[in-house]
């Protein structure tokens, strides 16, 4: 009985560290695509074009992977600096 409770929790916790292993590479994943974009399909548009993408991109990513706001703010900041090089 105790064993059986035992194992469940350490599935759970198991469970739960993959889970976070998950939306780590697929944060990842999402913002390299999202750099992909910055420097080849989007670097024609104009900055507001751009700027307007870039915050339905982060808006609709966000709801599906938590992205934290630093790391937004970080990418906003890094955006306006990659638009102003062009």
């Amino acid at each position: 009985m105790l064993h059986d409770k035992l194992h469940t929790c350490h599935n759970m916790r198991k469970n739960q560290i993959l889970e976070k292993q998950l939306n780590n590479l697929v944060h990842n994943l999402y913002l390299i695509q999202f750099w992909v974009q910055i420097f080849t399909v989007q670097r024609s548009n104009s900055y507001f074009e751009y700027s307007a993408k870039f915050e339905i991109l982060v808006l609709r990513r966000s709801k599906h992977n938590n992205l934290q706001k630093d790391d937004i703010c970080n990418m906003k900041k890094h955006s306006v600096s990659a638009s102003a090089g062009k």
